[in-house]
């Protein structure tokens, strides 16, 4: 999702982890033998890497933009860092969460945007996995009775990674934010627009970062497994993991734990709406969260996950669908 508030809370986190855990070993290594058995020296380690990242970018008062325009930072800016490491978890919290100051701690909850499509296309592996859905076959196949595709030529996997060719949003979204929810923009009017969809090149087309292509996907994903979103993702992901502060709406004492957005100019954005393409980007969560998401998604080789995602890859899936047929035939 493109918004435009220069709090930028847990979503760092997926950019910063996999960083912070490579440099965090490296340092960890470079400090010598004496700090191996000893978790408290690890953190003071892992400490020092991440407000190496995140200290100068906080710092920043302004960044160049082109044509020679400048972008100040919000006073208010604030971000939560976590890091697994050696089956330890640490978290950094930098600035505020709230305009009263409220500091960020590992249950803060934030709107964690496009990590959402982590959970949709998580979902789309598993029932690949179980053969519910074929990930080449036409998108006809499991879209929602009632609608017909255009593009017939289109394929789950394409909207999968990006190549359907489908725009970031819908083209048809009224332009006031409130007016994009799911109150008003409903999931009629949402996969009318996607029936009438037709790609402008063939398929598969070049990479094209497409919000409604996994709001599309999710809807498949839920024909073909007979289970709404939602309904899986809490039982397929949230509550094995144990992530009950994800959430596709919070509750009453949740909201009072949301960290405050603020637009690049410092004022308050607004809460993003529920849209009807959700699973690309409705999800809140916290950082102690998304630390056992990011565990979750790290399992052993041989987990079912991991089965599932390795078939996504478009370079293997002929041999995905061939273990489908295998899996069938025993």
């Amino acid at each position: 999702m493109h918004r435009t508030a220069t709090r930028f809370g847990l979503i760092v986190t997926v950019a910063l982890l996999t960083a912070a855990n490579v440099a965090a070993q490296q340092a960890r290594s470079a400090a010598g033998p004496h700090l191996q058995p000893d978790a408290g020296d690890e953190a003071a380690v892992v400490k020092r890497v991440v407000d190496g990242i995140m200290q100068p970018y906080l710092a920043q008062g302004q960044r160049g933009l082109p044509r020679g325009r400048t972008w100040s930072r919000s006073p208010n800016l604030g971000a939560i860092v976590a890091v697994s490491l050696h089956g330890h978890r640490y978290f950094f919290p930098y600035g505020k969460a709230t305009n009263a100051g409220a500091p960020f701690t590992p249950d803060t909850l934030v709107e964690i945007g496009s990590c959402t499509k982590t959970f949709t296309t998580t979902l789309f592996a598993l029932a690949i996995n179980r053969n519910q859905i074929v990930p080449d076959a036409s998108a006809q196949k499991y879209i929602p009775e009632g609608y017909t595709l255009r593009a017939q030529q289109l394929t789950p996997l394409e909207l999968a990674d990006f190549t359907s060719g489908m725009p970031d949003d819908p083209t048809n979204l009224p332009r006031e934010l409130e007016r994009r929810g799911i109150e008003y923009y409903t999931v009629k009017d949402f996969l009318t627009w996607a029936s009438q969809y037709e790609p402008a090149t063939q398929l598969p087309a070049p990479y094209r970062y497409s919000n409604a292509g996994i709001g599309l996907l999710s809807y498949l994903v839920a024909t073909a497994t007979c289970k709404t979103w939602e309904d899986q993702v809490n039982s397929e992901i949230l509550q094995p993991l144990g992530m009950a502060d994800t959430t596709l709406r919070p509750t009453p004492e949740q909201q009072k734990r949301l960290a405050q957005g603020h637009y690049r100019a410092g004022h308050d954005a607004p809460r993003w709406p529920v849209f009807a393409w959700y699973a690309a980007g409705g999800l809140r969560s916290t950082a102690q969260g998304h630390d056992q998401l990011w565990r979750g998604l790290s399992r052993p080789q041989g987990s079912e996950w991991q089965t599932g995602f390795r078939r996504i890859d478009r370079g293997d899936a002929a041999g995905a669908e061939a273990d489908l047929h295998d899996a069938e035939r025993i």
